[in-house]
């Protein structure tokens, strides 16, 4: 999975996050750390990178700039880490796999549509499919609200 999402950053710049986090949650781990980690690792998966960079001579990355992009970055994933685990102590562990899929197949398609086409359609794009994932998503919990009240009412008859 860190080959998969490092290849796809190089080549797209983004969706390294849903492909590490996924792929580590999909092996067993837990989903707390599989953030964290993956938050740690962008930062310096991407700093490995301007040091390729640099001694490949690819492109001209100077200090200034290298700070410019990876400061953001480091920050974020410092930032990011402890917030993103918060947060998913709240969410129930069978809940996050769909969540972190439905991230990971949005980000891909926003990023597939931004590539070949322009990023206003992209966009539109992926909001109608970011609608669509929240009417299906408040739906099941509907289904799920209904099933449980039918089975309160049946245990207590």
């Amino acid at each position: 999975f860190g080959f998969i999402a490092s290849l796809n950053k190089s080549i797209s710049g983004g969706g390294y996050g849903p492909i590490v986090a996924g792929g580590q949650i999909l092996t067993g781990r837990d989903g707390t750390r599989a953030i964290g980690t993956t938050a740690v690792a962008e930062a310096a998966t991407t700093a490995t990178s301007y040091i390729v960079y640099e001694v490949l001579g690819r492109t001209p990355v100077t200090l200034d700039t290298f700070l410019g992009l990876e400061g953001p970055l480091v920050l974020g994933a410092l930032l990011s880490a402890p917030v993103s685990a918060y947060v998913l102590k709240r969410v129930h562990p069978r809940r996050l796999t769909p969540i972190v899929g439905a991230a990971a197949v949005i980000l891909g398609i926003y990023t597939l549509m931004n590539t070949v086409f322009d990023s206003t359609l992209a966009t539109i794009v992926i909001l109608l499919i970011f609608a669509a994932l929240i009417a299906g998503l408040l739906l099941v919990r509907r289904n799920n609200r209904r099933d449980m009240h039918a089975e309160s009412k049946e245990t207590r008859h």
